[in-house]
């Protein structure tokens, strides 16, 4: 989870108008949310009530797990099964899409 709190720090400012992440192999990182709510409030200076948890999305493919606003823009935590590994994903959204549901305008 630092690592990937760290690529938010590094990239958050970078491609702004394009969705942008990375993922780093898992070793059951959701297993204790609260510790990743407070490795993302410790990294990246966010209070812990504006992060939000989905705990059912925990062992679903690509679903967001942990999502915030971070520089204005929408980040999402996700885990991503492999054939032979999985991973835990974050995804940057591009700054000019807004809402949760629709696609990035063209």
């Amino acid at each position: 989870m630092e690592y990937l709190c760290e690529y938010v720090i590094a990239n958050v400012d970078y491609n702004i108008d394009e969705q942008i992440g990375t993922n780093a192999f898992s070793y059951d990182d959701f297993d204790d949310l609260n510790e990743c709510v407070d490795v993302v409030s410790k990294y990246l200076g966010i209070d812990k009530s504006l992060i939000t948890v989905n705990a059912d999305n925990v062992n679903s493919q690509r679903a967001t797990v942990i999502s915030f606003k971070f520089k204005d823009r929408d980040v999402r935590f996700y885990e991503h099964f492999d054939t032979q590994r999985d991973y835990i994903c974050v995804a940057l959204m591009p700054v000019s899409w807004k809402g949760t549901s629709q696609k990035k305008p063209n």
